[in-house]
């Protein structure tokens, strides 16, 4: 079986993309950890997203302040946190974008997986639809 995220038409169609170029794609995790948790995937299989060419890691590191910003915005969070990815479940690298109103430890204590699991699958879209329309006021694209 080959890697789910290097199957982009597998991702586009079981997900809304919140953004996509040549270098990377985003979109809702859809094990989220809390609402608004995304996946900033390189298109570039890597195992860690430090690998990667310079020239995309740059753009790789633009996009993630970018789709940043835009979950700070969509969601007004006391921080929005980020982690790396890979070596994993999935061994591409990639990166999580959470936004947390307390620590990632307290998060995870309550927010039970079987409460994340039943709201993930009603609102994957529209949490995605909200990041998607913060970045409308801030993303020009490019570089």
């Amino acid at each position: 079986m080959g890697c789910t995220f290097c199957e982009l038409t597998l991702l586009r169609s079981s997900s809304t993309v919140i953004l996509e170029d040549s270098v990377v794609i985003c979109i809702p995790d859809n094990r989220p950890i809390v609402r608004g948790h995304i996946l900033l995937i390189p298109k570039r299989h890597v195992q860690n997203v430090f690998d990667l060419p310079e020239r995309e890691y740059r753009h790789v590191m633009y996009i993630l302040r970018t789709i940043s910003n835009g979950v700070s915005l969509a969601y007004n969070p006391k921080m929005v946190a980020v982690f790396v990815a890979g070596y994993q479940i999935q061994e591409h690298g990639h990166i999580h974008i959470l936004p947390l109103n307390e620590g990632l430890a307290d998060t995870l204590s309550n927010t039970p997986l079987r409460d994340r699991d039943e709201w993930a699958k009603e609102s994957l879209r529209a949490e995605a639809l909200k990041v998607i329309a913060a970045l409308s006021t801030s993303y020009k694209g490019g570089v």
